[in-house]
């Protein structure tokens, strides 16, 4: 399998590392935040920050858009949370429960619940229809990175600065899975559309694949960067995975052989020029974007060569 990648626009205008980035108001648009404390909208079709931005006192770490309630939830670096109406534009609630830094932020519709991550090493568990708190529990002794559900809503996945990522049952809250496989900290999860496999990556530069049909076993693992993996994610038709690094580049995989497939590097692609914090690879057009500690976020183009359309992901040990 080939693909062809070609930038499309760089969206410049942040002035410290950018952390973090949600899906707009509307498919062509994203929010982002990062150190400079700021979050802003920007239109990927024109290349342009829209007018809303907000500003905040502290770093942002962590955003969840909550679509169907047009809600901006916004987690920071003192561990606090932005509750943003995004209709009447101005904050409803301001959550103080945890003390440090909030690193991710997952809505679940299915549950009406927000997940938030936080470099304590708990979780808690918020009640969308009041902000009201459900749940909090303490995952390990080191920070919480990333938060992933599957596609089913039935389970979430943390990765924990401990090497490990914790699997728990949505509704029951019992902790079904412990992966144990990274050296050092994990720092994101993600499950790949078909609901059949998990993807992890760490501090240890590595990429590992986990089948959630053989009782989470790990099926590969891949020396995939020079330093830590920051970011994983799946093109919206499952065929491939992009994973960022703290080694300055993006890598677009195979999700049916886990060959690489495109190195994407400041030296062939003029891509970013410090570490890739974030990915987010939306349904609009199907861009990849990307964002980084150079404070540029970019959109990239990825396009299969003589596509099949008769894709399955089969994984084998």
């Amino acid at each position: 399998m080939k693909i062809e990648v070609n930038k499309v626009v760089e969206l410049k205008g942040h002035s410290s590392s950018v952390y973090c980035i949600e899906p707009g108001h509307i498919p062509q648009t994203i929010f982002s935040g990062g150190g400079d404390k700021i979050v802003a909208e920007w239109d990927l079709n024109e290349g342009i920050a829209k007018g809303f931005s907000i500003k905040l006192d502290v770093q942002v770490y962590a955003l969840c858009h909550i679509q169907n309630l047009e809600i901006l939830v916004i987690g920071h670096g003192k561990g606090g949370l932005h509750i943003i109406d995004l209709k009447e534009k101005k904050e409803i609630k301001y959550l103080t429960y945890h003390q440090a830094t909030i690193f991710d932020l997952k809505y679940s519709k299915v549950n009406g619940a927000l997940y938030c991550a936080s470099n304590d090493g708990s979780i808690s568990v918020w009640n969308t229809n009041d902000f009201s708190l459900k749940k909090h529990i303490p995952i390990c002794h080191e920070k919480i990175r990333s938060i992933n559900l599957s596609p089913d809503e039935k389970e979430v996945a943390f990765a924990c600065g401990d090497g490990t990522v914790r699997i728990y049952n949505t509704m029951s809250f019992v902790e079904k899975a412990i992966l144990k496989g990274h050296e050092s900290a994990a720092n994101c999860v993600v499950y790949h559309p078909n609901n059949k496999l998990v993807v992890t990556g760490g501090k240890d530069a590595h990429i590992r694949f986990w089948d959630r049909e053989q009782d989470y076993k790990e099926v590969r693992a891949i020396p995939a960067h020079n330093y830590a993996v920051y970011s994983l994610d799946f093109s919206p038709n499952g065929k491939f995975m992009a994973s960022a690094s703290r080694d300055k580049t993006i890598k677009i995989w195979d999700v049916s052989t886990f060959e690489m497939l495109k190195r994407i590097d400041r030296k062939e692609f003029d891509s970013h020029a410090y570490s890739v914090n974030k990915l987010y690879w939306g349904d609009f057009k199907d861009y990849l974007v990307t964002a980084s500690d150079d404070r540029k976020i970019m959109v990239w183009d990825v396009k299969e060569v003589g596509s099949d359309s008769n894709y399955d992901c089969n994984v084998e040990s």
